[in-house]
């Protein structure tokens, strides 16, 4: 993926970049690590350095031996073990270790209860360190909507690269910009790759400040957050374990909407008058991860991502939705970190996220053309504009942040 991208950017004119080399700066330069693909688009002096993350990766098995196969991300195990008992075919494809396609195979039974460990068939052997991912559609596209294998993440990691071919076209139209754009590997197995980014508060185009101002880019599910979400969040007594109850929680259908159902949404939600996010209703503003409201580590400072967004798809009179919200991405890992108040995930609503319909099948991601066109003229208007007036009223973040505190040894 990485290379296939890199590929892309060199025919935008972006070029490599090696560490602390400075001379013959271009307009967009690239360099990789461990933990992502960077690409720095700087000229003229902007007043804050922008920060865009998008994730490459997407939930899938690992073969191992005598056809085995280990999920990475969640895949919904409950939701695997109803279809098992109901015999509904969950056909894969196969590739090596090496990423060629090998063939298809299917998830036949269990190995273990506790772990996301299944067998495949077995009518040949299959490649020991390939991978398997679901065997839908990979693209397909009418006027309205868009189905696709990974639409989370690709289809925003794609308006990422069309700002990128927009500011490396049109030069000429953006008088002072410094903007980083991150294209991390790894974000379904709790945000590894941004978390090592915040960790280290840098990326190879230097330092994340105070000042900074972090997009994050997604197509998840637009979810309501639940009053007893972070209550259980607190208790879990064992971490081995939360991610078995999260995955329980969040990507099996039948315990979803028995969890909506029979319990109460955050009161939150009646008090300041909040709508619960849907996926109807215009891209999603997320300013918090659970009960992590971004820039925790910041007190009264106001959110400019936020405000940003606001403004300008307001100008642009654009439908969005801005509300609490269930769900975690890698806004988690840039707020955990004292980096920067300034920190907002724009959402593409992604209802059938990780191939998971209302009933558990196996299928297509779906999203609407509308939304993913708005976040890119969102953030391409943010880029063209040339200042913003501090907000008049206090941003949403900064009203949750005097509600909501997290549990600091959680977050730790």
């Amino acid at each position: 993926m990485r290379n296939e991208i890199i590929k892309i950017l060199e025919e935008m004119g972006v070029v490599f970049s090696p560490k602390n080399k400075t001379a013959n700066r271009s307009l967009g330069q690239y360099v990789h690590d461990d933990y992502a693909l960077y690409v720095q688009i700087k000229k003229g002096k902007a007043e804050n350095q922008i920060l865009v993350d998008s994730h490459l990766d997407h939930p899938g098995f690992v073969i191992g031996p005598k056809n085995s196969a280990l999920a990475l991300g969640s895949v919904g195990w409950n939701r695997i073990k109803n279809l098992l008992n109901e015999d509904i075919p969950m056909p894969i494809k196969v590739f090596d270790f090496e990423g060629n396609y090998f063939g298809t195979s299917k998830i036949t039974n269990e190995i273990s209860a506790n772990k996301p460990f299944y067998q495949l068939a077995d009518e040949k052997p299959l490649p020991i360190n390939g991978h398997a991912i679901w065997d839908v559609n990979l693209y397909e596209e009418n006027d309205s909507q868009v189905e696709m294998y990974s639409a989370d993440n690709m289809i925003v990691t794609c308006v990422m690269l069309s700002l990128i071919e927009n500011l490396m076209s049109n030069a000429q139209d953006f008088d002072d910009v410094n903007i980083v754009f991150a294209f991390t590997y790894l974000e379904e197995i709790f945000e590894v790759s941004a978390s090592a980014i915040a960790n280290r508060a840098s990326t190879p185009f230097g330092k994340i400040t105070q000042d900074t101002i972090i997009f994050v880019l997604e197509s998840m599910q637009c979810t309501p957050l639940l009053e007893s979400e972070i209550a259980n969040f607190k208790d879990i007594e064992a971490w081995e374990n939360f991610r078995v109850e999260h995955d329980d929680l969040i990507y099996s259908p039948a315990d979803r909407e028995s969890a909506y159902a029979n319990k109460k949404l955050h009161p939150l939600y009646s008090e300041l008058d909040l709508p619960a996010p849907n996926h109807e209703d215009g891209i999603l503003i997320k300013i918090n991860d659970v009960d992590g409201i971004y820039g925790m580590h910041f007190g009264d400072s106001e959110n400019l991502a936020e405000h940003f967004l606001v403004s300008t798809l307001d100008q642009q009179k654009k439908e969005y939705q801005l509300t609490l919200s269930g769900g975690a991405c890698n806004g988690t890992a840039y707020s955990i970190f004292p980096l920067t108040s300034h920190i907002a995930t724009i959402v593409v609503p992604n209802k059938y996220k990780h191939n998971m319909d209302h009933s558990g099948h196996v299928v297509s991601e779906v999203v609407k053309i509308e939304d993913v066109n708005n976040v890119f003229e969102a953030l391409l208007g943010i880029l063209k504009k040339d200042n913003f007036e501090h907000p008049e009223a206090p941003t949403l973040s900064k009203v949750l942040k005097n509600k909501i505190k997290a549990d600091k040894s959680i977050t730790k």
